[in-house]
């Protein structure tokens, strides 16, 4: 039984599968199983993943007779059909160091209580050449280095304001302890992979690289470029409620998300409708002293009636 479960959940990618394919087969660590899934893609990847799925590593090769319209649906088809303790989920448009999984693997085998091990990225483009560097907030010296994090409440902080793991390409994580939790594939389309890491991580201790030995690429497809819309907005506010229900926020975190709040529904809804959303809730925390904790229970139930109407 192989150690490691690599899924690699294709959707319209066939410009960066070689470079994907060879940077996965190529890894210095070679206990592992790949797990092909195709979300009914349109733009040849089907014909490119068909020439890899006779490679001795394949162990499964699924194509979708329709597109599910949520990857995370493709991410819980791939954890069914795992066979490893770990799993790497190698999302299609990225690319790995060839000592990724030698690290971090190494890392899980060494210390039980690590839920997830995680590395720095890096930002490329369609071309593959540099385009940003990643940026990990709050306490932004912790990032410099290597750190192991146990603590609970800096990890519900942290996943409060913000998902401190950006991109799930980065990720090694013990299969079995997401099945432990409540995480759902339907739930969220945008930031189930957030919901995915905090959920793990109320139990678990993370294990941080700061050695970026993964490259997650940017174009008009990755979640990052639509992480402003408001449909991607509300949902990270209908998390944050999840979060609030099963962690203690500190006070200074909550004003911060709240401002940050206001400031996005501002931004996409104008000052005349703003009345009228989840912003409008906070004006009226301001003026009646609401507290915290009653708002985003407000706003998660506001967040997921205002997104499902719009679909």
């Amino acid at each position: 039984m192989p150690s490691v479960s690599i899924i690699v959940p294709s959707y319209n990618h066939a410009p960066f599968l070689q470079e994907r394919w060879e940077s996965i087969v190529n890894q210095t660590y070679q206990d592992y199983e790949i797990i092909l899934l195709d979300d009914h893609s349109t733009d040849g990847s089907i014909e490119i993943l068909k020439q890899f799925s006779t490679h001795p590593k394949v162990s499964h090769f699924v194509i979708n007779e329709k597109n599910t319209g949520n990857p995370f649906i493709q991410w819980q088809r791939g954890i069914e059909l795992a066979q490893g303790e770990f799993v790497w989920i190698a999302e299609t448009d990225d690319k790995a160091h060839v000592l990724f999984l030698e690290k971090l693997v190494d890392k899980l085998l060494s210390d039980d209580r690590i839920g997830i091990a995680f590395c720095k990225s890096k930002g490329i483009d369609e071309r593959g050449e540099l385009i940003e560097k990643t940026s990990y907030l709050p306490d932004v010296n912790r990032w410099q280095s290597d750190f192991f994090l146990e603590s609970k409440s800096q990890i519900a902080n942290y996943f409060f304001l913000k998902n401190i793991i950006p991109n799930a390409s980065a990720v090694v994580f013990r299969k079995r302890l997401l099945a432990q939790t409540s995480w759902k594939p339907d739930v969220f389309r945008y930031v189930g992979d957030w919901w995915a890491w905090y959920s793990i991580l109320q139990f678990n201790a993370v294990y941080y690289f700061y050695e970026a030995y993964n490259s997650h690429r940017t174009h008009q497809q990755t979640t990052r470029v639509k992480s402003q819309t408001l449909p991607y907005i509300l949902e990270t506010y209908a998390l944050r409620g999840l979060i609030l229900k099963s962690s203690a926020i500190d006070k200074t975190t909550k004003r911060i998300v709240l401002n940050s709040l206001a400031r996005q529904l501002v931004r996409h809804q104008g000052i005349v409708p703003l009345l009228f959303t989840l912003s409008g809730m906070r004006l009226c925390m301001s003026l009646t002293n609401i507290d915290p904790i009653v708002f985003f229970r407000i706003s998660k139930i506001a967040a997921s009636n205002v997104y499902h109407k719009m679909q």
